[in-house]
């Protein structure tokens, strides 16, 4: 009963926090999330990495956005320069959703491969590869430029 009580409270705090980090999710979406390490988790938690990781595992949570797996809201950190040259970290999300956004603005007779969506995204800052352009293209269900063409 103990062990149950304990992974119950470790659970319960690992999520609290992860909401309390990630509160522009719940208003404004996935684009909103900010990077999250499941190492800072651990670190505030007092509890290992690995904890952690099993706590949110296959775990899922309800809200207006509908419904989520709680490991993502833990996301890694992709480094992006900002205007004033000050190296920050985003959020996979964000770049995730600039890329939709591209697309969706481009032009139907000249549509924009990987690679001039990852010139594009490295003129804003991002530090991102094409392979990478295109990993996140297909995790939106986003057809390659010549498919989209047709």
């Amino acid at each position: 009963i103990s062990g149950i009580e304990a992974r119950q409270s470790t659970l319960l705090r690992t999520a609290q926090f992860a909401v309390d980090r990630q509160q522009a999710f719940f208003s404004e979406g996935r684009s909103a999330l900010v990077p999250l390490a499941i190492s800072e988790a651990a670190g505030a938690l007092g509890v290992a990495d690995s904890t952690v990781s099993r706590a949110v595992s296959g775990k899922f949570f309800q809200c207006p956005l509908g419904v989520f797996e709680l490991r993502s809201l833990f996301m890694p950190s992709v480094r992006a320069v900002d205007a004033l040259g000050i190296s920050q970290a985003v959020s996979p999300a964000k770049i995730r959703a600039r890329i939709c956004t591209l697309i969706a603005g481009e032009s139907p007779q000249k549509r924009l491969s990987d690679q001039a969506l990852t010139e594009l995204l490295k003129a804003e800052g991002f530090d991102i590869t094409r392979r990478t352009v295109a990993k996140y293209r297909d995790l939106e269900g986003i057809p390659t430029a010549r498919l989209r063409g047709r």
